[in-house]
């Protein structure tokens, strides 16, 4: 029922795997197959530019006396 029950009924399921590889692969298929019925483009990684984990990245590559706890702009580059 949770599989298949809920996918017929609502598009998503819940399934179970012992390995971590096999729920991303299974994810990310049924995300693609998703996107193709809602006739959204393909999921492109450099469509929407850096992640947020940029910010931080910059933050902590800061020397601590050097960091501002109160201001991003320091560490985002301005384009």
């Amino acid at each position: 029922l949770i599989s298949e029950g809920w996918e017929k009924k609502v598009g998503g399921k819940m399934e179970f795997h012992k390995k971590w590889e096999d729920i991303v692969a299974n994810s990310l298929e049924h995300i693609d197959k998703k996107r193709a019925d809602l006739g959204l483009a393909e999921y492109d990684p450099d469509r929407f530019g850096q992640s947020g984990d940029v910010p931080l990245e910059a933050f902590f590559a800061t020397p601590p006396e050097e960091r501002n706890l109160y201001s991003r702009k320091a560490y985002v580059e301005v384009a």
